[in-house]
C-alpha cells in the first residue's frame, strides 16, 4: 500500500480525480490480460516467472490499493461491504481455476505434448478473458451512475458532504 500511496499522490497532481482512479483500477487488469496472453505463448520458465511476478506486483500494489481507496472515496459508509463483495467475487476464480486447469491440462494416455500445451494456452486465454470482464464491469459501473462518480470527485468542504461553493 505504501508504493500505491506514493504513486497515487504523484498521479493526482497530474490527472483529475476520476481519470486517476480509473487508471489505477484498470491498469492492473490490463496488465493481467497481457500477462496471461503472454503466458499462453511462453515456452521459457524464466519468462513465465517474470510475467507472473509483474502480475503479482501490479495486483498487490495498484489494484489492491485502488480498490480500497476508490471504494472509500466513493461510498465511505458502504466501503467495507463493497470490498467484501469484491473479495468474494475475486475468490471464485481461485476455486474454479484449479478445476478448469485440471480439465484442460490433464494428460490423457495417447495425447502428445502439443495437446497439453494447447490446454494450457486455453486456460490462460480463459483467465485473460476474466480480467477483461473486470475492465468491462468497471466501465459498466461508471456508465450506470456517472453522476455518482463525478459528484464524489468534487471536493467536499462541509461535513454534510455538500460541494464547495466557488
Amino acid at each position: 500500500m505504501l508504493v500505491f500511496s506514493v504513486v497515487l499522490k504523484m498521479v493526482d497532481k497530474v490527472l483529475p480525480w476520476l481519470k486517476s482512479r480509473l487508471l489505477f483500477t484498470i491498469f492492473p487488469m490490463l496488465l493481467q490480460v497481457f500477462v496471461y496472453l503472454g503466458l499462453s505463448l511462453c515456452t521459457d520458465i524464466y519468462t513465465a516467472i517474470v510475467l507472473l511476478s509483474l502480475s503479482g506486483i501490479g495486483a498487490s500494489t495498484f489494484y489492491s490499493g485502488s480498490i480500497g481507496t476508490l471504494n472509500y472515496e466513493l461510498d465511505p459508509e458502504n466501503s467495507p461491504l463493497i470490498v467484501s463483495v469484491y473479495n468474494s467475487l475475486g475468490q471464485i476464480p481461485g476455486f474454479f481455476g484449479p478445476i478448469l486447469m485440471t480439465a484442460l491440462t490433464t494428460v490423457v494416455p495417447g495425447e502428445g505434448e502439443e495437446e497439453v500445451k494447447r490446454g494450457w494456452a486455453y486456460f490462460f486465454y480463459f483467465v485473460a478473458g476474466f480480467s477483461g470482464l473486470g475492465i468491462v464491469a468497471v466501465f459498466a459501473a461508471l456508465k450506470a451512475k456517472p453522476d455518482e462518480w463525478v459528484n464524489r470527485a468534487q471536493p467536499q468542504c462541509q461535513p454534510q458532504g455538500k460541494p464547495c461553493s466557488a
